[in-house]
This record gives C-alpha cells, structure tokens and sequence, in this order.
C-alpha cells in the first residue's frame, strides 16, 4: 500500500502551497513510488507476482471494510474523547521533532496518525482477503499505544464497540 493521499497532510502543514496542490504532488510522487515497487515486482517469479497487488491510499479508503467503518469513529473519539486527544498529539509531538509547530499545525499533523489508526491495529480487508499491516518497523509511541489501547477500549461511552480485529477471525 502506498500513503501517498495522507502524504499531503505532511505537505500541507509543511509547505505554503494550496491544498489541492499538495494532493497533487502526494498523488504524482505516489505514482512515482508504485513505478519503483513494479519494477521489483517484475524481478520476482511470476506465480509471485501475481499474488502482490499494490494499492494507493484512496483505493484502500474505498475498499477496505475496517477503514470505512472505524476511521469515522476514530475522529469522532479524537473530538470527543479529551484524553484519547492529548494522547495523539503528545504522539505527533514527539514523533515529529525535526521543526517546532504550531498547535494548530499538530492537530491538522494527528490527521495522518488517525488515518493511519486503523490500518496500524486492524490490518486490511480487502475482497474478503484479511493482511496483516505493521506499518513501524521499530517501536513508535503509536506502536506502544496500540498495544495498550484498542478501539473498544478508548472510551466507553463511544460507538467503538468492537475490536475491528476480531472482525476479521
């Protein structure tokens, strides 16, 4: 899967460009990383590549079962859950540190790690094929706090009732 739509959030608080200009630039460079991952493909057997598909972050967005029903969920917990808030912006604060933000430019940043939140704990469900997905090799504050939250977890008062990942058992 390639995150080139959620890229732009980068490029968004990063640049002074307009936003439609910054998706577009996410989008080209997503092409551009999709030709590379082809041409690596094309050196694997062929019984092996036929079993890689490669998607870009729109296509997940539309097609993955968990995004679609959770990520709204996830925001709506962001807005609503103080604690689940402070939580991924001390996430974005300390994992982004190459250059001091405005907090109105951290909070549009946590916009990548909730669209990420799913994908990180659940996986992907695609055709009715489950993948696992671990987007950190090493260990991140995400990381450590998805291990000690899920979704159900967060707050429970809020609609996230069910593990997506026991969805897909």
């Amino acid at each position: 899967m390639i995150g080139d739509k959620i890229q732009a959030i980068n490029y968004n608080v990063r640049n002074n460009n307009k936003r439609s200009y910054n998706l577009k630039r996410a989008l080209k460079n997503g092409e551009k990383v999709k030709k590379i991952i082809e041409e690596i493909i094309l050196e694997l057997p062929k019984e092996k590549q036929d079993k890689i598909n490669i998607l870009h972050w729109e296509e997940y967005e539309q097609r993955d079962k968990f995004y679609k029903e959770y990520t709204p969920k996830i925001y709506q917990e962001f807005e609503e859950n103080k604690s689940f808030k402070i939580e991924i912006l001390n996430i974005v604060k300390t994992s982004i540190n190459d250059k001091d933000f405005t907090e109105e430019e951290y909070l549009e940043l946590t916009k990548y790690i909730l669209e990420e939140f799913i994908l990180t704990y659940s996986g992907i469900k695609i055709d009715e094929e489950y993948y696992g997905a671990y987007l950190y090799p090493k260990l991140f504050p995400i990381t450590s706090f998805l291990s000690t939250n899920s979704p159900a977890t967060l707050n429970k008062s809020s609609a996230l009732l069910a593990s997506p990942c026991s969805l897909a058992a």
